[in-house]
C-alpha cells in the first residue's frame, strides 16, 4: 500500500480462478478469500471480485458463493457461452466486467477486409464493444489498452448506444449470413 501511495484500493480481484485446483486455494476456509475478507473488513479493499476464464459451471459456483462483488470474464460477440453466468452475477447485483473484447473477442485489433466490410459502417472493435454494452446485464469492458490513443476507437462506441439495436441488426444478420455461408 506504501508502495502504491494509497490507504485503500477499490477493487481487488482474485484473478485466476480458473479449475478445481486454484478453487481450492482460493475460496475454503483457510483460502485466498478469507485473507482478503480479513482486508477488506480492515478498510484495505473496497469491493472484491473473481477473475476467471475458467469453465462456465465454475464461474457460477464462485458467483454463487455470494462473496464477490463482481465477476471479470469473457463474453462478447463470438463467446456468448458465460450467459448464464451473468445472469447469475446480475441476481445477486454483481458487477460484470467483460475480459479483452477487442483481443479475445477476435483479435480485433488486425481485423480482416472481410469483417470490416460485414460490420459497416462501424469498425469491428467498435462493433463488439456496443454488441457488449447493448445488454445492460454487463457494465464494464476492459480493453487493454497500452496507449492513450488505443482508447480512441473504442470511445466511438458511446455515439451508437442510445441506438444499438438499430445499429446492430443489421450488422449481425449480416455475420450470421456469412457464417452460414463459410460453415454451412
Amino acid at each position: 500500500m506504501a508502495y502504491l501511495q494509497l490507504n485503500s484500493v477499490d477493487l481487488f480481484g482474485l484473478h485466476g480462478i480458473n479449475n478445481t485446483e486454484i478453487w481450492d486455494h482460493s475460496i475454503p476456509v483457510g483460502g485466498c478469500l478469507e485473507v482478503v475478507k480479513q482486508l477488506q473488513a480492515e478498510g484495505k479493499i473496497r469491493f472484491i471480485g473473481l477473475s476467471t476464464h475458467g469453465a462456465t459451471d465454475l464461474i457460477i459456483q464462485a458467483i454463487n458463493t455470494n462473496q464477490f462483488d463482481y465477476v471479470n470474464l469473457h463474453w462478447y460477440y463470438i463467446n456468448q457461452w458465460n450467459w448464464s453466468a451473468i445472469e447469475a452475477a446480475n441476481k445477486l447485483d454483481m458487477g460484470v466486467f467483460i475480459i479483452s473484447p477487442s483481443n479475445k473477442g477476435g483479435l480485433l485489433y488486425q481485423q480482416s477486409e472481410k469483417l470490416v466490410n460485414l460490420c459497416s459502417p462501424l469498425s469491428p472493435m467498435v462493433f463488439n464493444d456496443l454488441f457488449c454494452l447493448s445488454h445492460p446485464q454487463l457494465h464494464t469492458l476492459s480493453i487493454g489498452a497500452a496507449k492513450p490513443s488505443d482508447f480512441d476507437e473504442h470511445l466511438k462506441t458511446s455515439n451508437f448506444l442510445d441506438k444499438s439495436e438499430e445499429i446492430l441488426q443489421p450488422i449481425l444478420q449480416r455475420l450470421e449470413n456469412g457464417a452460414i455461408e463459410i460453415l454451412g
